[in-house]
């Protein structure tokens, strides 16, 4: 709890709370970390979310069996597997089902490690952008290997002279080595300190519900990490430019100092592997973005089978202390449905159930739920064929239902659902058949479910039983986010003691449900274009470095007469060889790992021809592009000056 949601007085110890109606005495306060995503109670008058326990206590008859919802949490004996709990904790529900076949039989008890529970769907994900922050460190690290075996070539002659004053090639390894670790350190503390900007930027960008999202921030930990992990790859990646060095033959160098220091064909072979490498990977990336782009834009087209625009939600649960039956809860939800309509504002004022699955045992299988006459009005889920409910639709008339369009599909495939009965009890009792008198468009439950499931409504008055909480529904007729202190004033007009909770905005709902793969798609997409910024600085650096390698060629090329449209159609095809080499490894690699982005993916495959046909095209004009400029610098050598260096 907040201390500072009770007064000014810091011991909060024995102060009372009333939670749904019900007095409550504060006993102990528990860290804030204690969080668990089923314990938290949004009280409107304070506007943040809180977490409270309370005992839990067994009522009536121990053997009333038929409710399975408890969730409990505990912790494992040493070396006891949550596999191993598992078993024994369904062997004991064998045992009960025997002892009890009529409530217990067939049910069996789910374990969940605690990580698994709080991480959750945001795993996979956070796999997905952790492969991506490696595949660019590999691009940037092949960078610099690049740049190491330039520089070590620039500097033979020095390593020449130093070997023939005596130098051990241990000795020369060791300075190349501490020369990466420092600018591996550098760049490790200067990228950590761009990070404390930047994950307060990436927090505030995180999706919806993302667990333990306030914790993420750069400390002392990371840090330290970061900078191991920059003097790792700087050492690594130094290593091999750094025995190239060392291999040199200090009298041909000295000999050839006047001419300049020329690299080898394998030292020009390396350099040319690690642009495939880098092409590869970056082509790799962005083809991974594309796809996840595409998937997104196809959940922003999805028709998610209702109007979010105008609309306004909040949550009611009447306390148990002061509705006892079943009866008065429904009158109680009437009531507020009448009371919303009557705001000026308010277009349509509705009440609906979330839905409720039916028991495993069930053999009819279709969510259940209960709403008032104009709850498909203000939510804006249209009607196909029929009638909505209307306030004739009470306890005296004939029981009716409203079915969506999957339920129709599923039990009526082909006919008229209009007119149609249904019986929930086994075997069906006269008098109590329920008609179908309307039929509804589909609502998904997720925007990345393919459909949704068979459903259906009772009309409140006409409702069985009594739903503990109803969302409210407002759909106004302009900006409804001031409505929100107007449907607290009807609802406390009814009754001071209900809660108006989670009053949202059905846009931003509707936002908070696509904030995942939008997060996914910006991060891995950032990632990619840095790849490929990388992987073209890469190129050019090859490139370029050939040009100046090969400016007496060119010379002699010019002064035989070839034009400078000759020179640089060579330079460009050696850059277009590199990197069609790199993009026939990145669609190889894409291809192998797409069953990794499969789950991630909507309406689109992880082979998905059009994006595998794009990329590589983008790719190839960005590696063009990194060989325009050395190549626009060939068509220049002067042949006199070029053949006068010799």
């Amino acid at each position: 709890m907040w201390r500072s949601r009770f007064d000014a007085d810091p011991n909060i110890l024995g102060c009372k709370i009333v939670l749904e109606g019900l007095p409550f005495t504060i006993v102990g306060v528990m860290p804030a970390e204690m969080q668990h995503p089923g314990n938290e109670y949004r009280p409107m008058a304070y506007g943040n979310a809180v977490d409270v326990w309370w005992p839990f206590t067994f009522e009536g008859s121990p053997n009333q069996r038929g409710s399975h919802y408890t969730e409990g949490i505990g912790r494992l004996k040493a070396g006891v597997s949550p596999e191993q709990a598992r078993e024994e904790m369904n062997s004991i529900m064998i045992q009960l089902g025997r002892e009890y076949p009529d409530n217990d039989t067939g049910w069996h008890v789910l374990i969940v490690p605690l990580y698994r529970e709080i991480v959750g769907a945001s795993q996979r994900m956070l796999l997905v952008l952790l492969g991506a922050v490696g595949l660019v460190l590999l691009i940037a690290c092949a960078n610099v290997a690049n740049l190491l075996l330039a520089r070590a070539t620039s500097r033979r002659r020095e390593m020449a002279v130093r070997l023939a004053l005596g130098a051990s090639r241990a000795r020369l390894v060791r300075q190349m080595l501490t020369e990466s670790a420092l600018v591996a350190a550098l760049g490790g503390a200067a990228g950590a300190g761009i990070a404390i900007v930047g994950v307060r930027a990436l927090v505030t960008l995180l999706p919806f519900g993302f667990p333990r999202a306030h914790e993420i921030h750069v400390n002392l930990v990371v840090f330290l990490f970061t900078l191991a992990i920059a003097l790792a790859t700087g050492m690594l990646f130094g290593l091999v430019p750094a025995l190239q060095a060392s291999r040199i033959d200090p009298q041909q160098n000295l000999r050839e100092g006047a001419r300049g220091a020329t690299a080898g064909a394998g030292h020009l072979r390396l350099r040319n592997w690690l642009v495939v490498s880098e092409v590869g990977l970056a082509c790799m990336l962005l083809i991974g973005a594309g796809l996840m782009l595409r998937s997104f834009i196809n959940l922003l087209r999805t028709d998610p089978g209702f109007r979010p625009e105008h609309v306004l939600t909040a949550a009611i649960a009447p306390p148990e202390e002061n509705y006892k039956s079943s009866a008065q809860v429904i009158n109680f939800y009437a009531k507020v449905a009448d009371s919303l309509s009557t705001i000026p504002a308010v277009k349509f004022a509705g009440l609906g159930s979330e839905g409720k699955h039916p028991l495993p045992h069930e053999e009819f299988h279709a969510r259940y739920h209960t709403a008032t006459p104009d709850y498909f009005r203000a939510i804006g889920i249209p009607l196909i064929r029929g009638r909505f409910f209307s306030r004739a639709d009470d306890v005296k008339a004939p029981a009716v239902l409203i079915i969506n369009r999957a339920m129709a599909d599923r039990y009526w495939p082909g006919e008229d659902v209009i007119g149609k009965r249904i019986n929930f009890d086994d075997p069906p009792k006269d008098g109590e058949w329920a008609t179908i008198v309307g039929l509804v468009g589909d609502v998904k439950d997720t925007p990345k479910k393919p459909g949704a499931e068979p459903a259906f409504w009772w009309p409140l008055l006409q409702t069985p039983f009594g739903f503990p909480q109803m969302m409210i529904t407002i759909r106004a007729y302009s900006d409804p986010a001031p409505l929100g202190a107007g449907v607290r004033d009807a609802v406390h007009s009814l009754d001071p003691s209900v809660a108006v909770a989670d009053v949202r905005l059905m846009d931003s709902i509707a936002e908070a449900s696509v904030s995942t793969p939008r997060f996914t798609v910006f991060l891995v997409g950032l990632f990619a274009a840095l790849a490929i910024t990388l992987a073209a600085i890469g190129t050019y650096g090859v490139i370029s470095y050939s040009v100046n390698q090969r400016t007496h060629e060119f010379g002699m090329r010019a002064a035989l007469g070839a034009q400078p449209w000759d020179v640089m159609r060579m330079v460009l095809a050696h850059g277009i060889r590199l990197a069609a080499g790199g993009i026939l490894v990145g669609i190889a690699c894409a291809l192998a790992l797409a069953r990794v982005l499969r789950s991630l993916l909507y309406k689109v495959s992880a082979t998905d021809p059009l994006t595998f046909a794009i990329v590589p095209l983008i790719a190839l004009t960005v590696a063009l592009l990194a060989c325009y400029l050395p190549a626009r610098r060939a068509t220049r050598v002067d042949p006199a000056a070029a053949l006068r260096t010799e």
